[in-house]
């Protein structure tokens, strides 16, 4: 996965591929702040952060949105089952 992948996936207007090369970069970032490779008050990726959350706060009511209005497909087993 390559800077210029994702471009040409956005220049050609390639939503799923250009949704896959964001999210396995966002899934990079998550991994990093879990397993400690951004540390608190640490300037590492806080620009990254801070994207991230401005694209995940205007992704996820959409997705939301998405599966709402679609009940009858199957999205699989929660992650979190209630306990």
């Amino acid at each position: 996965m390559s800077k210029a992948n994702l471009n040409k996936a956005l220049t050609d207007i390639n939503v799923p591929i250009a949704l896959s090369y964001i999210f396995s970069r966002l899934y990079t970032l998550c991994n990093q702040l879990i397993n400690r490779g951004a540390i608190h008050n640490s300037s590492v990726n806080r620009e990254q952060l801070k994207d991230a959350c401005n694209l995940l706060n205007k992704l996820i009511p959409l997705v939301i949105v998405l599966m709402m209005g679609a009940p009858e497909q199957l999205w699989g087993e929660g992650c979190y089952p209630v306990v």
